[in-house]
């Protein structure tokens, strides 16, 4: 997404909320990232939670589609997320959301 539409205007940041105490380990995150090929945006530690409770958040991984306002516009939720028919919606939101944040043309 970032490759696609990050000159767009498109930020994607990912927040770790560990659910083991390992996973409260910058180090051992950073290495996740890494080896998941995650390196392409930013991250952010939630280790006390406080993001993960501010959004009423309930599983992991969740994942959330915020607009230039800071409105939730769309949210999934465990393993349900992944995959072509999702990305493709995502997609058709992402572009929405670009096209919302320019205004109408002139």
């Amino acid at each position: 997404m970032e490759k696609r539409y990050g000159e767009r205007g498109l930020v994607i940041v990912g927040v770790h909320t560990p659910e083991f105490d390992r996973e409260k380990k910058r180090a051992n995150v950073e290495a996740a990232v890494r080896e998941h090929g995650l390196g392409a945006h930013s991250h952010f530690l939630d280790n006390r939670m406080d993001y993960w409770r501010a959004l009423r958040n309930e599983y992991w991984p969740a994942i959330y589609v915020v607009d230039s306002r800071g409105q939730i516009r769309d949210r999934a939720f465990g393993e349900v997320h992944v995959g072509a028919e999702r990305d493709k919606d995502v997609s058709r939101l992402v572009e929405k959301l670009l096209a919302e944040a320019r205004g109408p043309k002139t």
